[in-house]
């Protein structure tokens, strides 16, 4: 009797491995489709209401049931090891990059682009000073919003040490025209042009708006990983509560 018990805890223990194997290509599997979707949506949502980002709402219901899913496989390894998977389907993610906190370290190999990161400060400076010659309205609002987050997105940036032709990115499809489109706005408004009302209006209702979500949606999407890892960490624990030391526990009570 205790040889045949014996067997089979030897048959259930040569199970397991195999049984956490389809468990591991399973989730692996649902994350991929996660990313997928994900982009999926983010770029419908640009392209059809870039003025109204509704694509996270789905994508962060379905997160729990990713995070419930990752937290059976891997137990308390879970957040690491969705890292890891993540690398694994997104070869640009550098490695090395810690789970919470600690932004840009294991990127200390990266150079910084300093040539790079003076233009984009010049050309800010430049769109700050062109918001400080419109009148007070909903045109300098917008203009203020676009200034500010150009400005924090930038410092993002160089925080993280972005790549050279990640900031010439930002900096020509972004802000040079965010800039020509100010300074024409000014030079109109500030030599009353006529004709021009019609004009002056759609900038006002529709280029300027649409201009500040696209600067909002690229600060947004400069934080995302550090999003992503902090909902994981935050549900993880919901599910594995740390215990706390005992030094901790003789201190409570």
């Amino acid at each position: 009797m205790t040889m045949a018990r014996a067997a089979e805890d030897l048959e259930r223990e040569a199970r397991r491995p195999a049984k956490c194997g389809r468990g591991e290509n399973a989730f692996r599997k649902h994350l991929s489709v996660f990313l997928a979707v994900g982009l999926f949506l983010f770029t419908l949502n640009l392209l059809t209401s870039p003025t109204d980002l509704w694509f996270y709402w789905p994508l962060f219901f379905w997160g729990w049931a990713l995070a419930i899913q990752a937290a059976a496989t891997y137990g308390t390894e879970a957040p690491a090891r969705v890292m890891e998977e993540l690398r694994a389907i997104v070869p640009a993610m550098p490695r090395g990059m810690p789970l919470v906190g600690g932004r840009g370290r294991g990127l200390g190999q990266r150079p910084f682009a300093a040539e790079e990161f003076a233009a984009l400060h010049e050309r800010i400076e430049q769109l700050k000073a062109l918001t400080m010659q419109l009148p007070p309205g909903q045109a300098r609002d917008y203009a203020e919003r676009i200034s500010a987050t150009a400005e924090r997105s930038a410092a993002a940036m160089a925080a993280d040490r972005a790549s050279a032709e990640t900031v010439a990115w930002f900096a020509t499809e972004l802000l040079q025209p965010t800039e020509m489109l100010l300074g024409h706005y000014v030079l109109l408004t500030s030599r009353g042009v006529t004709g021009a009302e019609e004009t002056l209006q759609r900038v006002e209702e529709r280029n300027l708006p649409l201009l500040a979500s696209r600067f909002d949606a690229l600060y947004n999407q400069l934080h995302r990983g550090e999003i992503i890892d902090l909902a994981v960490a935050s549900e993880m624990l919901e599910f594995d509560p740390p215990e706390l030391p005992p030094a901790f526990q003789r201190a409570q009570s």
